[in-house]
């Protein structure tokens, strides 16, 4: 009969299993042993519990980790396929797939149709946890109507837009003297000689006067012919101007397009991986 220190040990090891035995139960789950050090590293003493407690975080807390690899470690741990989180983690996962995608948010019917597919569970399932997960206090998703779309987004994803939206919208009440004290004499000639219609010499003209200037346009709308532009002023008139894009492929065409050295946006912030921030921001 074991004595009762022993026992109260062997029921605290049941409950709270040590970093070794989840290292073990990571590697069961196919996670390499680089990507089991980064969970360890990111969560420290505590990564028994928060791996347990919040199996489906992996995936958004450690780079490299799949939600595939994130829901074999949850498996492992006995969670079941219609398991509330599970299926909130599968909603997740398919926002966050089409938010590297460019889109913001999608149809709820869509979301539904995909998590669905990715979970392997009945949509009606899926349909009961996108609305519980927007309607509930703390929930994660927001419901929005768009035209005759009832879109489903991540509620942090809205939050950044609501951020950045205010944040230009302050910007453009900032009172900035223009870049050039004879823009509407340059302006005028660099569009001719790039011969850009009116629009386009409005969009020139904005960017030297505007605090900020937003141009937007499909493929062939002159968005390339006005970059041109706007780098023969800044060379012309030694206007200071930086360069960059959202990738390497799109900087290096803007590079050829206008001349100028563009960088990735992220180059030009100098992004620091190791803490997910950016050395230069507001």
């Amino acid at each position: 009969m074991a004595r009762k220190g022993e026992h109260a040990a062997s029921r605290q090891h049941t409950t709270s299993p040590s970093p070794a035995e989840f290292a073990a139960l990571l590697q069961a789950a196919q996670l390499n042993a680089t990507q089991v050090e980064q969970i360890q590293h990111h969560y420290g003493a505590r990564v028994s519990v928060a791996i347990r407690t919040h199996p489906y975080r992996l995936a958004q807390d450690i780079g490299g980790v799949s939600f595939q690899a994130a829901d074999a470690v949850a498996r492992q741990l006995g969670r079941h396929r219609t398991d509330s989180e599970r299926v909130r983690a599968g909603i997740g996962e398919v926002l966050r797939r089409a938010l590297r995608a460019g889109h913001t948010g999608l149809p709820v019917t869509m979301v539904v149709k995909r998590a669905a597919t990715l979970l392997q569970v009945p949509q009606s399932v899926v349909e009961d946890q996108c609305w519980q997960g927007a309607l509930e206090v703390g929930g994660q998703f927001l419901v929005k109507r768009q035209g005759q779309f009832t879109l489903l987004t991540l509620l942090e994803v809205w939050r950044i837009e609501e951020r950045i939206a205010q944040t230009l919208a302050d910007r453009v009440r900032v009172s900035l003297p223009p870049l050039l004290a004879n823009v509407t004499e340059v302006a005028p000639r660099i569009a001719r000689t790039y011969a850009l219609n009116a629009e386009q010499q409005q969009a020139l003209q904005a960017a030297l006067t505007a605090p900020l200037t937003v141009v937007t346009g499909g493929p062939g709308t002159g968005k390339s012919f006005f970059c041109q532009a706007l780098a023969e002023i800044a060379s012309r008139y030694q206007v200071p101007i930086l360069a960059a894009a959202p990738t390497g492929r799109a900087a290096q065409r803007l590079t050829e397009l206008s001349g100028l050295p563009a960088a990735t946006l992220h180059r030009l912030l100098e992004y620091q991986p190791a803490t997910g921030t950016f050395a230069r921001h507001a």
